[in-house]
């Protein structure tokens, strides 16, 4: 069999793939937008400036002159009126504040009379190590006397993977939100174009970025080697590498900056569980939580807030996991109301075989892996993915939620939980 040359792979295959064709075109129209000064600065597309420029809208005493206008604005939007916790902060309690960067690595701790905010910013990294919970330590050690609020600032939103019980996710769109509801017609004329120029930078580069992850996932399943190819000889000078990166720099530039994001394998599940008469409940990016139409009576949804969007108590939950794997399992969120009867709900799960019950906060409960090859649902018609999902779903349906509709149904009907 003859072996693909890297040419044969960029002529015959990636030049006429509709997934990089459309891709590149919507960044070289990205890349054409009037430049301003994070574009010139270079510096757009570096985690650390943002958090620098965070740090200076957020500082009353800054040269912005906004006072604590933008502070008062992020802590109203971003925690007071957000829907993953009951925690509220006294605008009004803060007005002078103390800001760090990098303290201990934090990326932004923000000290005021009552409260400490402890930021963590996530835009073209993922988490790494322990880091959240090094964090946590840091800041409940040397602030035992005060509220805490620990913050996970992301494009999308998404909740913390190691920390999602105590991280508060925030997305910059929020950010977005109140810079545009800046009164700036006050300050001084620099700190304007800044601030428009920040606000263009979001909505350019940082959130429109979103709608680019699923086609760029995929293209990071099928072509890993030939770009990784590319960007490691992509300054060799006379080589066909280089020639090719220089023709499509935008992509190569963003496919280097960028890491696999399994939001496009959630849609395709979504599609696949409504086209099969299934209720959604609570997702992002890497769970996506749903339920039999059949049991919409026992999805019952918590007062109090529990870190999940919609309050549910119970409910199934498909998790995408590194790997070409996909787990699904039955889940009984414990951080919602206080006198809720959790352990008799979990005493009706366990009456079905095979539970295995574990964790504490979030007890999962007949779980099921499945081999998934993200790469090669990735070359099929989206049909045909629908297909495949279906056949999982119709496996654990057989397993077990067929099971939970009758336990269920007959000792929870009269059951007051």
């Amino acid at each position: 069999m003859k072996v693909k040359t890297l040419e044969d792979i960029y002529n015959n295959e990636f030049l006429a793939d509709e997934t990089f064709i459309n891709l590149e075109k919507k960044l070289v129209t990205q890349s054409s937008k009037k430049s301003n000064i994070f574009e010139i600065l270079k510096i757009k597309n570096m985690e650390i400036r943002h958090s620098n420029f965070l740090g200076w809208l957020l500082d009353p005493e800054e040269s912005h002159n906004l006072k604590n206008e933008f502070l008062k604005g992020f802590v109203q939007e971003g925690i007071n009126k957000n829907k993953y916790t009951e925690i509220t902060v006294d605008i009004d309690s803060i007005d002078s504040v103390k800001i760090e960067r990098e303290y201990k690595d934090i990326d932004l701790l923000i000290e005021s009379h009552d409260v400490v905010f402890c930021i963590e910013n996530k835009i073209f990294s993922n988490e790494h190590s322990d880091q959240l919970k090094k964090y946590k330590k840091i800041v409940q050690k040397e602030y035992p006397n005060k509220e805490k609020v620990f913050i996970y600032l992301t494009p999308s939103g998404k909740p913390s993977q190691q920390e999602t019980e105590l991280y508060l996710p925030i997305s910059y769109s929020i950010v977005l939100n109140v810079l545009k509801n800046l009164n700036i017609q006050n300050i001084n004329k620099n700190a304007q174009i800044y601030i428009l120029d920040y606000i263009a930078t979001l909505e350019k580069d940082i959130l429109k970025n979103n709608e680019l992850k699923a086609p760029l996932s995929k293209l990071q399943l099928e072509y890993e080697e030939f770009v990784k190819q590319i960007l490691e000889k992509r300054n060799t000078t006379q080589s066909k590498e280089r020639e090719i990166y220089k023709k499509h720099q935008e992509f190569f530039d963003y496919f280097s900056k960028n890491n696999f994001d399994p939001e496009w394998i959630s849609l395709l599940i979504q599609k696949a569980l409504l086209k099969n008469d299934y209720r959604l409940g609570s997702i992002n990016s890497k769970y996506v939580r749903f339920y039999p139409k059949e049991l919409e009576q026992f999805i019952y949804k918590s007062k109090k807030r529990n870190t999940w969007e919609h309050r549910e108590i119970f409910i199934f939950e498909l998790e995408i996991k590194e790997k070409n794997k996909i787990a699904i399992r039955s889940c009984v969120n414990k951080r919602g109301d206080e006198h809720f009867d959790y352990d008799g709900l979990l005493d009706v799960i366990d009456s079905i075989p095979s539970a295995n019950q574990r964790n504490k906060d979030w007890v999962f409960s007949h779980e099921k892996e499945f081999l998934v090859d993200y790469l090669k649902i990735a070359k099929l018609e989206e049909t045909a993915v629908i297909k495949f999902l279906e056949e999982i779903f119709d496996t654990y349906k057989d397993l077990f939620i067929n099971k939970y509709v009758q336990t269920f149904t007959n000792n929870l009907s009269t059951k007051n939980l």
